[in-house]
């Protein structure tokens, strides 16, 4: 089914199961409680923030069922459309900032926007899982990239640090598929056309 539907198995599981089953799911009951669960109150700290007031910003909550079909938007005088920002295409990137100043220090740019997060280590290291499947370190200092590795598809997933024995390990989730990075293959093409959807590692690195 997943297949299919161009779809995850693991984001039509987790739909199936959460709205009845595959014996008693109904999409059109997956968009209702979907849909109510998004209108539940909340509490908007980004409207009294002084500060951050009178930036201008668009949120918007998006509802799927099973086939992956739009069901409804919480702003129904709006549409979605990926689109490239303002004068240029589409694109990620990681900024270094004085944490007193604000002022950038560096910049490091990346294709597409990666998905996974991002770990520092006292040792002044910064570690970037792109989209794309590579690990990134970079100088904390100067944005420099010092190594770099391919774990053969994509990261959207966590990274940590931990040390056993008097050893540092980095270590981070590979595998891609799901509600964001399902929209990357149609979005840029490329590698993502036939990046598999339903594999998954835990990777393990050792710092010298």
């Amino acid at each position: 089914m997943a297949k299919l539907l161009g779809r995850s198995p693991s984001t039509v599981s987790r739909e199936m199961s959460r709205n009845g089953g595959y014996d008693r799911y109904r999409a059109t009951l997956a968009d209702e409680n979907a849909w109510a669960r998004a209108r539940r109150p909340k509490y908007c700290k980004l409207a009294d923030n002084p500060r951050l007031r009178p930036v201008d910003a668009f949120w918007s909550i998006i509802v799927y069922d099973a086939t992956g079909h739009l069901q409804k938007n919480r702003y129904d005088a709006y549409s979605l459309n990926i689109a490239p920002p303002p004068g240029g295409e589409i694109y990620g990137h990681l900024d270094a900032r004085d944490p007193v100043t604000g002022d950038k220090k560096w910049e490091v740019c990346f294709p597409e926007p990666p998905l996974a997060s991002v770990l520092s280590t006292a040792g002044n290291l910064v570690f970037v899982p792109d989209s794309r499947g590579v690990i990134h370190a970079y100088d904390a200092e100067t944005g420099t990239e010092l190594w770099n590795h391919s774990d053969g598809t994509g990261h959207q997933g966590g990274i940590i640090s931990y040390a056993v024995g008097g050893k540092q390990y980095i270590a981070l989730t590979a595998g891609f598929g799901g509600m964001a990075s399902d929209d990357y293959a149609p979005t840029f093409g490329g590698v993502y056309k036939s990046m598999p959807r339903d594999d998954g590692a835990l990777v393990v690195y050792s710092l010298k």
